[in-house]
């Protein structure tokens, strides 16, 4: 006679990709508000082992199109207070943003009616001595550009992004977060040149 036993883990034990959350909300948001999200396909190695050759790489996570204006978004989302990123290709998996990401968001914000930058999501979180926002923000690639260059540093925080970004308000659902994608819109069609 065997014995079965099964092991159910509490649904806070089992790891959360926020990421995934993130990107989720976002499409969902978009939808609600009429908005077009294309996600693109995560890129894949060709072959079946490590040892690949070749990776396609994405140029961003999708774009958002609304009212003949154009935006290439990478999603990226934080649970230390930080984004780290990388300027030059290094062999560094934990960056968060890699050097390829910028330099295509950059090569898309060169022609006219484009724009291309971040969406970068700070979860809350506590610590003994203090609380930290929640916050969402939209980062323009040159504005991201301009601040590595004079910062000096290797990573972004909620502070930085607070400085340079356009905050997204977010309103919270029982599961996820509802983003004003429509209301960043208007924001940055107040600002630029097009």
């Amino acid at each position: 006679m065997f014995l079965t036993f099964f092991i159910f883990k509490e649904v806070d034990d089992i790891p959360h990709n926020h990421g995934k959350e993130l990107e989720q909300s976002i499409k969902e948001s978009c939808k609600k508000q009429h908005i077009l999200w294309e996600r693109y396909q995560d890129s894949n190695k060709f072959g079946n082992n490590e040892q690949a050759r070749f990776t396609m790489k994405s140029p961003c996570d999708g774009h958002i199109y609304k009212d003949g204006k154009l935006y290439y978004i990478e999603l990226k989302s934080s649970q230390t207070g930080s984004i780290s990123y990388e300027l030059v290709k290094t062999n560094n998996a934990c960056r968060s943003i890699k050097a390829h990401q910028i330099k295509s968001l950059y090569e898309r914000s060169q022609y006219e009616g484009v724009n291309a930058g971040f969406i970068m999501w700070f979860l809350p979180k506590k610590t003994k001595k203090k609380e930290r926002e929640e916050g969402a923000f939209y980062i323009d690639i040159q504005d991201f550009l301009d601040f590595v260059t004079q910062s000096n540093k290797k990573s972004i925080n909620f502070d930085d992004a607070k400085k340079i970004g356009t905050r997204i308000d977010i309103k919270k659902l029982r599961v996820k977060n509802l983003y004003d994608i429509e209301g960043l819109l208007n924001n940055l069609n107040n600002k630029l040149p097009f």
